[in-house]
């Protein structure tokens, strides 16, 4: 079999080569979404930044996501919590949770319909998405449309591939300026931040 020894042929197979290592990477890559508005609570110019990844079908999330939202509305200045999706595949209703939450934020409502998830999170099919924005008095028509369309599921496809990207393996999960940091409380948490500062 003949060898390419000729230069062009060389830096074609090259090219090809690179080409393929660059597409393999793009696809574990985080999508960005341009024109996403992110939930967040507390100052933007805050020097502690907060990711928190969370499931909506999550018993540990509807206790200690709460707590954290609290947290950094009492300490606005302190830090800033951003919110991304981590639905896990154990939780059916999950996704489709996450959703429903990114519709809501369209209207000024995501941490109430949050609130409203974790509270009732036996009950998270789409039909009780639909009653839970009523409940808050959301625009149904431009939600049920949100909702049935899926125009918000690239949104919390694009948070699980960033989760994967940063190793988050269960929920929830906070980041602090970047660092993975175990929950212990909301006392002990807050003081974590405050020696940040």
């Amino acid at each position: 079999m003949k060898t390419m020894s000729h230069p062009i042929q060389r830096s074609l197979l090259a090219g090809l080569f690179a080409f393929l290592l660059t597409a393999c990477s793009l696809s574990d890559a985080p999508t960005t979404i341009e024109g996403r508005t992110r939930a967040t609570v507390g100052s933007d110019n805050a020097t502690v930044v907060i990711q928190e990844f969370s499931d909506l079908q999550c018993p540990a999330c509807a206790a200690i996501g709460p707590q954290m939202e609290a947290f950094v509305r009492e300490n606005p200045t302190l830090a800033r919590l951003e919110y991304y999706h981590f639905p896990l595949p154990q939780h059916t209703n999950a996704f489709k949770a996450a959703e429903a939450s990114e519709c809501a934020l369209d209207q000024g409502k995501f941490w109430e319909f949050v609130q409203f998830a974790f509270s009732n999170q036996e009950q998270l099919g789409t039909d009780s998405l639909k009653t839970f924005a009523g409940k808050l008095g959301l625009n149904q028509e431009q939600f049920d449309t949100c909702l049935d369309e899926g125009q918000k599921r690239d949104f919390v496809r694009s948070d699980l591939a960033l989760g994967r990207q940063m190793g988050v393996n269960a929920t929830p999960s906070f980041y602090v300026n970047g660092q993975l940091v175990r929950w212990s409380g909301q006392e002990e948490f807050g003081a974590y931040v405050r020696s940040l500062q």
